[in-house]
């Protein structure tokens, strides 16, 4: 398949396109669409919370930093999902989010290190964690 053929499977509804043999694409339905909506919104307002927070004291600042990382990219890739973004057509014939996947390699190993932060291991425990985990994505 051309990049171009991979370009146009990415633009659009979808429903029209001849990907996989499918004639029909399942899309999100439009409460899917508002609830991706709403929880961009709720993801981001959680991220200006958090972040406001982790400003306020150095111990605190600590703990709360890659929270709020793991808060954004969550709101960046549900942004790319309410806005038509972040999708290709599946095997199955219907709309598969990869945006949700990439926000999981980048927000697992952040949320390990805000784990590790929290109980208080060491710097060496934490980075050893992290990319064992990171090493195991074939969950995804």
């Amino acid at each position: 398949m051309s990049a171009v053929q991979q370009l146009t499977m990415l633009v659009g509804e979808g429903a029209k396109l001849d990907v996989h043999g499918c004639k029909t694409v399942d899309m999100a339905s439009s409460f899917g669409k508002a609830l991706l909506e709403f929880i961009f919104i709720v993801m981001a307002a959680i991220t200006l919370l958090v972040g406001i927070n982790a400003g306020k004291s150095k111990a605190a600042g600590k703990v709360l930093y890659p929270a709020t990382f793991v808060c954004g990219v969550a709101a960046i890739a549900y942004f790319a999902m309410a806005s038509g973004g972040g999708w290709v057509i599946a095997p199955d014939c219907r709309q598969l989010f990869v945006a949700r996947y990439l926000d999981w390699v980048i927000t697992v190993p952040l949320i390990l290190i805000d784990l590790g932060l929290v109980a208080g291991v060491s710097r060496w425990d934490i980075l050893n964690l992290t990319l064992s985990a990171g090493a195991d994505f074939d969950f995804l």
